[in-house]
């Protein structure tokens, strides 16, 4: 049964599955993904890009951001299982629109029945950075993902927002305290560089099932 209270319908293409959806969203937190249409071949290809900068002279830095992504990807399903729905490069709503948000656990509804998906519930946004590049080009990936997240924040008050990086800035890579300003939106940093923030990570993704 489709929820009540429609707030806003937006387009997406799923490039996975190269189908068109209207998303319809609700002020319950819940949305429907309604099947409109398929893309031709050209449009329906997976994303390959990310929105961390790839730098020259740092070769292979996409491939690496995408295995870095799948990484915490699969953390995420292992340790949420089946209790919450796990989706990759998902539509979020923000303040300014809807987000292409990396991975997006949300409660389960009933998507494969009647196309509709329960609250989001935490939101991870991925960001890759290689050893060898610019000062700049981890400053300007880092700002992306603060951009994004913090607009998310504005329209979802209560929703986890997670930033996870595979290392930390290096001396002279940022100028700011990167966990304090990601601190006052209210998002945690995670660099998957460290042991025991994977396994905090891993602690705060899983009690998700019980609240």
């Amino acid at each position: 049964m489709v929820p009540k209270s429609e707030i806003r319908v937006t387009r997406w293409d799923d490039r996975r599955d190269g189908i068109i959806y209207n998303i319809h969203w609700y002020s319950n937190g819940t949305r429907w993904y309604e099947r409109v249409g398929r893309l031709d071949s050209k449009r329906s290809k997976h994303r390959l890009t990310k929105d961390w900068p790839k730098a020259s002279g740092d070769q292979g830095s996409t491939k690496k951001g995408q295995e870095f992504e799948n990484d915490v990807a699969k953390l995420v399903n292992k340790v949420v299982g089946a209790n919450l729905l796990v989706r990759r490069l998902e539509p979020v709503m923000g303040s300014a629109g809807p987000w292409e948000a990396d991975i997006v656990i949300s409660e389960s509804g009933d998507f494969r029945k009647s196309g509709v998906i329960g609250q989001v519930r935490a939101i991870v946004e991925c960001k890759y950075s290689g050893k060898h590049v610019s000062p700049g080009s981890y400053v300007t990936g880092l700002a992306r993902g603060y951009m994004h997240l913090n607009d998310i924040r504005n329209a979802n008050e209560n929703v986890r927002l997670f930033l996870a990086v595979n290392r930390l800035p290096t001396k002279g890579e940022n100028p700011r305290d990167t966990r304090v300003l990601l601190d006052r939106i209210g998002v945690s940093l995670v660099n998957f560089e460290d042991g025991a923030e994977r396994e905090r990570f891993s602690d705060e993704i899983a009690n998700l099932r019980l609240n």
